[in-house]
């Protein structure tokens, strides 16, 4: 996930840094860098907790061992 928002990252800094200012660029990419993680990581969790399989519990209401 930071692997894929670090590409994005390399992506902004190689295509605008020679039209704007360096550092508008930069915050930018990472900013960019950040939100690509960040919804990466979300949706990646949604999806393992829809693949969960939910635990059967005893009577008692404790997990089995294993």
């Amino acid at each position: 996930m930071g692997s894929i928002g670090l590409l994005v990252f390399a992506l902004l800094i190689w295509r605008f840094i020679a039209d704007y200012k360096p550092w508008i660029v930069m915050l930018g990419a990472t900013l960019a860098w950040m939100a690509t993680s960040i919804l990466l990581w979300q949706l990646g969790k949604h999806e393992w907790r829809a693949l969960r399989v939910p635990h059967q519990r005893s009577a008692s209401g404790k997990r089995p061992l294993p």
